[in-house]
């Protein structure tokens, strides 16, 4: 067996952030899919994120919107657990875990504070990112035109 340091797997370069929504979204996450990706190509990180976090982000959203629904329309946070005792409702406990998870989720997406402060992207970068046209989806249109 070879001794020494092991070679590190190289990374994949990401493709560039389109507007194109991929497909297996419904009407809600597709709306939030092309919302999320409209910002992020606004603020210039378009190199930086894969289309697949911001899939998840939509599906994400979707979803905790639907719990925030489903909360809102008990008539208490409140119920009883097994052996009787009163215990916060398991609708309430997931919309937080799930609230949590969607929030580290806009961590790697770049759009919390200090997760843009970490990126290492100059407002020279963010700029011409912005300023860019989509070329892909330029020659996509055109051919589908």
């Amino acid at each position: 067996m070879p001794k020494g340091v092991k070679p590190r797997p190289k990374a994949q370069p990401r493709a560039i952030l389109g507007m194109r929504v991929p497909a297996g979204l419904s009407k809600e996450e597709a709306k939030v899919y092309k919302a999320l990706t409209r910002e992020l190509v606004i603020e210039g990180y378009v190199c930086q994120i894969d289309w697949r976090v911001v899939a998840l982000v939509a599906k994400a959203e979707v979803s905790v919107s639907r719990m925030e629904a489903e909360a809102s329309a008990l008539e208490s946070f409140v119920s009883l657990g097994s052996a009787g005792q009163a215990t916060v409702h398991p609708i309430v406990k997931e919309l937080r875990t799930q609230r949590g998870a969607l929030a580290d989720l806009y961590a790697i997406l770049l759009m919390t504070p200090r997760s843009r402060s970490s990126a290492k992207i100059t407002e020279q970068q963010r700029a011409t990112a912005a300023s860019k046209s989509d070329e892909l989806e330029e020659f996509l249109d055109e051919r589908n035109h």
